[in-house]
């Protein structure tokens, strides 16, 4: 299990933490939380973080959960 996905499960049992990125780690905070160097996953988009992570159908699935969630 790579770090998105653990915070996709995460986020899916505690959907008042979001998912922070920095382009090589994801970390899930309580929404409204700023951590230096990391920006809200949705601003690197679907297909890119997708292709970053090798995620199977399942989890993409879960990621567009997430996506449609945060917009």
């Amino acid at each position: 299990m790579n770090c998105l996905q653990y915070a996709l499960q995460f986020w899916k049992k505690n959907p008042n933490y979001i998912i922070l990125y920095n382009s090589d780690h994801v970390i899930n905070v309580p929404a409204r939380t700023n951590v230096e160097g990391f920006l809200p996953l949705a601003l690197f988009g679907e297909e890119h973080i997708t292709k970053s992570f090798g995620l199977s159908k399942y989890y993409i699935q879960l990621l567009k959960i997430y996506l449609d969630f945060v917009s």
